[in-house]
């Protein structure tokens, strides 16, 4: 039967104590069945015949003399002995992401920013679906859906690791950030790596799976509008130690109704930087195809028998041998043409470092003859003066 384990003793006696009359029960033959549930041990003595192999619920084949407390399984709840852990949840340890519009058409998006630079708060990629965003500043999320949801639908965003080897961990801010009282004074939930700027916003953490997440009521649009925004925060940076320490991570929003079933689903990658037009740049060009630049041979001149140089280098292109000639009148032109070419090559061989050092040496050289000549005059101007003051000296002497 359901919910019970049977156990069959088949010794010659059993004694069993009775704790308010301290009297023996004994039986000198005869099998004895006992039920063992959660809570209590229910003997049951079976009456005369051959069938040893008892149900609970025939009365008239056997005789309770235990107590007469109902059992628990036919409220169908859970014992108190039994673990929380083996007892059923009906949240997932490692939540969905996959988009679902549902029957409700629910969407999100980011409005387009009229000019990107380095200095921008936020900045939403299309081409990798992901968002970059600066740490504590807020940042608009637009939601909307094609069919007015019932009533008291909120939206829940949960942020979780999108490796396989972290999903199952909760993501929460760092100690650091989570301690100090920057951000934090007066907050309801410190902990909590996103924050809504929302007067109803709300902030959980699941009992079973420990999840962080903030939820906020579902609201229609303005007259004239088709998006609702909300104001998001996200406190912590996705290099911190200790907290997100550089593991990828997206936030999952959710449309519940007030059972807690998901009417649909959409998901973002979110990085939190210090300059996220940067950090944007950067991801979107390494996601783009990598291709060979190769520099291009530069092809050497020679001289034939009318004075003429030619291109004896041939370049592949599209499976193609193509030979140029470049004819020049005149040996002083070939040779400068020719030393026009050598100082070419050499200057495309070294490194842009090394030119521009070169260039500050320069400069500090400029700048070192220009106060050597700066002294010399001085120099000369001082010797003109004294030698002016002694022939005027030797002409009062002479005089006198």
């Amino acid at each position: 039967m359901d919910g019970f384990d049977y156990y069959n003793q088949e010794e010659s006696h059993i004694s069993w104590q009775h704790d308010s009359s301290q009297s023996r029960l004994s039986s000198s033959s005869g099998p004895r069945t006992f039920i063992f549930t959660n809570r209590k041990l229910n003997p049951i003595i079976p009456a005369t015949g051959q069938n040893h192999v008892m149900s609970p619920d025939s009365h008239s084949q056997t005789t309770d003399i235990s107590s007469t407390t109902p059992s628990p399984y036919h409220s169908q709840t859970m014992s108190p002995n039994v673990p929380i852990s083996s007892q059923m949840h009906s949240s997932p340890t490692v939540p969905s992401s996959a988009s679902y519009s549902g029957d409700y058409g629910f969407e999100i998006s980011f409005q387009q920013q009229s000019k990107e630079t380095k200095s921008t708060t936020w900045t939403y990629s299309e081409m990798l679906r992901k968002l970059f965003v600066r740490m504590a500043t807020t940042c608009p999320i637009r939601f909307k859906t094609a069919r007015t949801p019932p009533p008291n639908t909120v939206i829940r965003a949960m942020p979780i690791y999108m490796k396989p080897e972290h999903v199952r961990e909760v993501v929460k801010r760092c100690p650091n950030h989570a301690t100090t009282k920057e951000y934090n004074e007066n907050h309801p939930a410190p902990e909590h790596l996103v924050r809504c700027e929302h007067k109803l916003a709300r902030y959980e953490e699941h009992d079973y799976t420990g999840r962080q997440s903030v939820v906020l009521p579902h609201e229609q649009p303005q007259p004239g509008a088709e998006w609702v925004t909300n104001l998001f925060q996200f406190m912590c940076f996705s290099s911190c130690v200790g907290g997100l320490n550089r593991r990828p991570i997206q936030v999952i929003f959710t449309l519940e109704d007030t059972q807690g079933n998901v009417l649909g689903r959409q998901a973002v990658e979110v990085r939190i930087c210090a300059c996220p037009g940067r950090d944007r740049r950067a991801d979107e060009k390494a996601t783009e195809p990598v291709t060979a630049h190769k520099r291009p041979h530069t092809p050497r001149m020679g001289m034939n028998t009318e004075v003429s140089t030619s291109f004896g280098t041939k370049r592949k292109r599209n499976s193609d041998d193509e030979v140029f000639t470049l004819t020049i009148k005149g040996r002083e032109n070939f040779e400068m043409l020719c030393r026009l070419r050598d100082s070419l090559e050499l200057s495309s061989m070294i490194p842009q470092q090394q030119v521009d050092s070169y260039k500050r040496q320069q400069n500090d050289y400029n700048k070192q003859l220009e106060v050597v000549a700066v002294e010399k005059t001085k120099v000369r101007n001082a010797t003109t003066t004294s030698r002016g003051r002694t022939v005027k000296n030797e002409y009062q002497f002479f005089n006198e």
